[in-house]
């Protein structure tokens, strides 16, 4: 039994190592109109605030890929939420 709970707690600590670091892409708007994607969302740009966007009933401005924003700014320029670059 303490060999199993060993292997089972190996494996944990190997899957834990193994899964990659996750980025955070959003979009940020500044305050003359332009947009651009912005990695790590967990700081906030100066002069400028993170698009919000609605899926169903969830409300979200984080993105897990690069593209994944991108695409979202592509909607964003396409709709006059703000001009890129």
């Amino acid at each position: 039994m303490k060999r199993l709970v060993l292997a089972i707690g190996v494996l944990a600590v190997a899957y834990g190592a193994a899964v990659p670091a996750r980025a955070d892409y959003a979009v940020a708007k500044f305050a003359d109109g332009w947009c651009r994607v912005w990695v790590d969302s967990a700081n906030k740009p100066a002069g400028g605030k993170f698009l919000w966007w609605h899926h169903h009933h969830h409300w979200y401005y984080k993105f897990a890929t690069w593209d994944s924003a991108q695409k979202h700014l592509g909607w964003a320029v396409k709709h006059n939420r703000c001009k890129h670059w």
